[in-house]
């Protein structure tokens, strides 16, 4: 950290003193080259001491060192070796053999290779393999399926100095973009057909890791994002994934959703954990993550070990220093298994990728201190500008300022093309402004040869472990097959098994609906009987009632027939009784007024005539009256006879006979009086009788009608008894059928079961 601190002091001194250069100093493009081959430290710092060249760093090439991944100390030692040759000292002699002892020895090729595939990695685990350490069904960082991976191409020619990038045109940002970005600071290579970038800072150092050297965890309003120091960590930490490929190491595939860091968050009581999200995990727009057929919101490990992750004390979880505090790599199994998948760890709310990694009170009480939440927003960078400082944040505005163009999924150009494009302009720059001294191209060879026996080497060690992991996919396909086999011939026996048993199941349950089916008939036949019971004597309760209500309505009408007779009888003899009395008062006055006639002729003989005259107009006016009583007291016996036939014998009105009208009074003597009053009394007699014979012709009809309604509703009642009796029978016969198929299902299903049964003791 000393040595760091130092380096940042002089850069800051060098950017005081020196301006940026635009093309390389002298005999750093051979530092370069060696450092992004991956030759160990000792060995770069041994060719430095040993070279007769005044290495002279530029600010631009500081930095540039630094984002490849050369530590502090040898930067120092190359600008001090800078500094002695200028003053006058001889480099220092270093021998061949000195350069091989110092150089970093490579991984040794693993028995059982957790890179490639492994148990630990697999989607879903074989039960039927015995052992942990068997692979069986396994899943590869890039493919969900196991795989050998193929170097196709790989570009080693690159530029190997600080060059110029700048940002494209609105909408016209493509794969080649990232293409173009990455390939001064790695290694693009061509594994089975896709493209994979590898940082020369993992090549340098072995202990790298992604989301875990120069950067920190920001809080922002999107979740956690992850804020890389390297000038090329816009790129790789916010898009695409990362997975770690035997014999390469730590390899970037690109991706075009920007994300604020694309990793799986893990928890317990003491540590947070994360590990970079492998290629296979795919993110889809709308859909979110999804890995091996399981949607990323569920607890899901992504194919991920215990080796993919590193971890931190909470407390030491927002610090800028992450790789000083992270768990030894002898410690991380134990605290692998003591913590948990955070879920629901990548979302996409509001079009937005949102990363809910430990919860915000969770790391402010480990911290001990409040977190300031921070807005994304896009950085101000305009096409053409360079992409020299791409993140920065606002604390005046509380925003974190990151460059984030859209990318579109397509490729103009291959990465080899552009590292020729950026070569070549490198070369001509070198070329146009300084000669290259004999020193300078000595030590520029010895460089060629370290990198080129350094890369044979390499290249030596992937075939040996492509070897390795071909004969460990076939070993493994080998044992899956026979895997596989014993899980089909299981299969095969629990289908078997599971058909046998769903035979007896449905076997069993048939006989279980038919006895209920049964039942259910039973208990309906039972609940019919009861309702035609109960309809039964509601029909015989209003049969009864019907029967009362209609004697009932017959003695009313009778009583009201009598009534109604009796009334016409009274009015009609004290009708009778006033047209008598009317009669004999006219016949006394009548009488009074003859005798005043015979006394008057007897005092007046003179005025006989007129007398006489008077009398018979007396007489006259007395007849008229008579008559005219007469006639009202017959028109009144007409209307109430009528009234009679009409209200109470309807229907009976066609065998009454006529009373014939009675003729007024022809004379006016004693004898038509006589014969008027005995014309009376035999009207009176014809109609009486004509009215008894009605009444009786309507009482005889009555009866008949009674006797004959009795004898309907008998002959119904007959009729509704014999038909209950027939359902009834009817009704028993089918119980009786149903109880003996019941009986017959039941007697079939103990025989069925009796032959099972003896057929499994015979198997």
């Amino acid at each position: 950290m000393r040595h760091f601190n130092l380096l940042c002091l002089t850069v800051l001194f060098s950017l005081c003193l020196v301006p940026a250069s635009s093309y390389s100093s002298e005999g750093f493009d051979d530092i370069a080259k060696l450092a992004k081959s991956g030759v160990g430290e000792g060995v770069l710092v041994a060719f430095v001491q040993s070279s007769p060249v005044a290495y002279d760093l530029t600010v631009d090439e500081i930095l540039y060192l630094n984002d490849l991944g050369v530590t502090a100390p040898t930067i120092t030692a190359v600008v001090d070796h800078g500094k002695d040759i200028r003053a006058g000292k001889a480099p220092i002699a270093v021998t061949q053999d000195d350069v091989e002892s110092l150089n970093r020895p490579l991984d040794p090729i693993q028995t059982t290779s957790n890179d490639l595939w492994s148990t630990e990695q697999a989607v879903n685990p074989d039960p039927l393999v015995a052992g942990n350490n068997d692979p069986t069904i396994m899943a590869s960082p890039l493919y969900e399926q196991p795989v050998v991976y193929q170097e196709r191409e790989i570009v080693r020619d690159t530029v190997y100095a600080p060059t110029i990038v700048t940002a494209p045109q609105a909408g016209e940002c493509t794969i080649s973009h990232f293409y173009e970005t990455l390939t001064p600071y790695g290694t693009w290579v061509n594994i089975n057909d896709s493209w994979c970038w590898q940082p020369s800072v993992a090549v340098v150092d072995a202990s790298w890791r992604p989301y875990m050297q120069r950067g920190h965890w920001v809080l922002t309003n999107s979740g956690w994002c992850w804020e890389s120091d390297y000038s090329w960590g816009w790129a790789p930490f916010h898009y695409g994934r990362w997975a770690h490929v035997s014999g390469y190491g730590w390899m970037w595939t690109p991706d075009t959703v920007w994300g604020p860091a694309w990793v799986s968050f893990r928890e317990s009581n003491a540590h947070f954990g994360w590990a970079p999200l492998p290629p296979a995990a795919r993110f889809d727009v709308g859909l979110g993550l999804h890995f091996g057929g399981r949607h990323g919101g569920v607890d899901v490990n992504f194919g991920l070990t215990y080796r993919d992750y590193c971890f931190v004390p909470q407390d030491r979880f927002c610090d800028n220093r992450l790789g000083y505090y992270a768990v030894q790599p002898d410690q991380q199994v134990n605290i692998y298994n003591q913590t948990t998948v955070i879920q629901n760890n990548v979302t996409y709310v509001d079009n937005r990728v949102i990363v809910n990694g430990p919860r915000r009170d969770r790391v402010e009480a480990a911290t001990h201190r409040p977190l300031r939440e921070l807005r994304l927003a896009d950085a101000n960078i305009a096409p053409g500008q360079a992409l020299n400082n791409t993140t920065r944040e606002d604390r005046n505005r509380g925003e974190l300022q990151m460059y984030r163009p859209v990318v579109q999924n397509i490729a103009t150009v291959t990465p080899a093309v552009i590292a020729a494009r950026q070569l070549a302009v490198q070369e001509r720059r070198d070329n146009r402004v300084a000669q290259h001294s004999a020193a300078e191209l000595a030590a520029a060879a010895k460089a060629s040869e370290l990198r080129e026996r350094h890369l044979a080497t390499v290249d030596a060690h992937k075939v040996a472990e492509q070897t390795h992991q071909q004969a460990l996919f076939e070993q493994t396909t080998e044992k899956r097959s026979e895997a596989e086999q014993a899980r089909l011939n299981l299969a095969l026996q629990q289908e078997q098994n599971a058909q046998r048993r769903a035979e007896l199941s449905a076997n069993l349950k048939a006989e279980q609906l038919r006895a209920e089916d049964a039942r259910k008939q039973h208990t309906a036949l039972a609940a019919q009987a009861a309702e035609q019971k109960k309809m039964a004597n509601e029909l015989a309760l209003e049969r009864d009632r019907a029967a009362r209500q209609a004697a009932t309505q017959d003695n009313a009408r009778a009583a009201a027939e009598n009534k109604a007779r009796l009334a016409a009888e009274r009015q009609a003899r004290e009708q009778a009784q006033r047209d008598s009395a009317l009669a004999a008062e006219k016949a006394a006055a009548e009488h009074r007024a003859q005798m005043a006639a015979q006394k008057a002729a007897n005092n007046n003989v003179p005025v006989v005539e007129n007398d006489n005259r008077a009398r018979l107009e007396a007489a006259r006016a007395a007849r008229e009256a008579q008559q005219k009583a007469a006639a009202d007291a017959l028109a009144r016996q007409r209307a109430q006879l009528e009234a009679e036939r009409q209200a109470r014998l309807k229907g009976h009105s066609e065998n009454v006979q006529p009373v014939q009208p009675v003729q007024p009074l022809a004379g006016n003597n004693e004898a038509e009086r006589a014969a008027h009053t005995q014309l009376l009394a035999q009207e009176k007699a014809a109609r009486d009788a004509q009215l008894k014979a009605a009444h009786d012709a309507a009482l005889a009809k009555a009866q008949q009608d009674a006797q004959l309604k009795a004898t309907e509703r008998a002959q119904a009642e007959a009729a509704r008894a014999a038909q209950l009796e027939a359902h009834k029978a009817a009704s028993a016969q089918l119980l009786a059928q149903e109880k003996a198929a019941h009986d017959a299902a039941l007697a079939k299903a103990q025989q069925d079961a009796q032959l099972k049964a003896t057929e499994r003791a015979q198997a």
